[in-house]
């Protein structure tokens, strides 16, 4: 889902491929390997693109007003946070969700509500 923020038309299986050996379409993906897409020119040429473990709401703010919508990860389940909402002293985080397969959904998320985040950047 993050390739489409970037003009990137891969298929599913292709980067399944990339993330590393094992995964099947429609399967989840260890988190980390999916640095293994998004780094490489092959991938999404993203070489700076960083998991990280620790965050915060400012980090989310920075990265969304520099135009580099992040992978968001809930469950081991992978979404793209695209946006915000800073209603202090409430804080939401737009959530981008692939799935149901063919259709994904948009909704608002509380900050605090992730496992883990991988920075996509250049």
């Amino acid at each position: 889902m993050i390739a489409k923020y970037y003009g990137v038309t891969h298929t599913q299986d292709y980067i399944y491929q990339k993330m590393g050996p094992g995964y099947t379409t429609g399967g989840n993906v260890i988190n980390n390997n999916q640095l293994n897409y998004y780094k490489p020119s092959n991938g999404l040429n993203k070489p700076n693109s960083k998991y990280v473990t620790i965050f915060t709401f400012d980090q989310a703010v920075s990265e969304i007003d520099n135009n580099r919508p992040f992978v968001s990860i809930k469950d081991s389940h992978s979404r793209v946070c695209s946006g915000y909402l800073n209603d202090y002293p409430d804080r939401y985080l737009a959530i981008d969700d692939p799935l149901p397969e063919n259709y994904g959904y948009y909704f608002m998320e509380g900050f605090g509500s992730e496992d883990y985040r991988i920075y996509v950047r250049n």
